[in-house]
C-alpha cells in the first residue's frame, strides 16, 4: 500500500521534479508537497462518492437541542472522519451547523466519504 510520501513523491516525478523521502527534507519539492498534499487529497475525496471511502453510520443524537428558532427538534454529532456528506436517511430537511446536524427525526443514518488510509 502506498503511503502519503509515496503518492506525493510519484506526483513530483510525474511533473519532472525529484522524488522525496519525507515532507520535512530540504528542497522545493518536499515543501510544495507538504503544503499541497492534505488539501489536494481531501478535495479529491470530496468530488465523488468513491466506494473505497464511503461509510454509513447512525448518528449520535445529543442531549442538547437546537435553538427553537431553527424549527428543528434534535441535534446530532457529525462523525469526525466525515469529509463530505452524500445522503441522510430518512430523506428529510436538515441543516448543518458546524459539526452538528439538526433534524426533526430522532434517528438518522448518514452516508458520507471518510478519509481512508492512503
Amino acid at each position: 500500500m502506498a503511503s502519503d510520501i509515496d503518492i506525493a513523491s510519484n506526483a513530483l516525478i510525474l511533473i519532472g521534479d525529484n522524488p522525496i523521502s519525507s515532507f520535512t527534507e530540504p528542497g522545493f519539492g518536499a515543501t510544495t508537497a507538504a503544503n499541497l498534499y492534505e488539501n489536494t487529497y481531501l478535495s479529491a475525496l470530496s468530488e465523488h462518492p468513491w466506494t473505497f471511502a464511503l461509510k454509513e453510520q447512525y448518528l449520535s443524537r445529543l442531549s442538547q437541542q437546537p435553538d427553537p428558532e431553527t424549527n428543528f427538534k434534535y441535534a446530532f454529532q457529525v462523525p469526525v472522519d466525515a469529509v463530505r456528506i452524500w445522503a441522510v436517511f430518512p430523506h428529510s430537511n436538515y441543516t448543518l451547523v458546524g459539526d452538528l446536524l439538526y433534524s426533526n427525526y430522532d434517528k438518522l443514518l448518514m452516508r458520507y466519504n471518510r478519509k481512508p488510509p492512503e
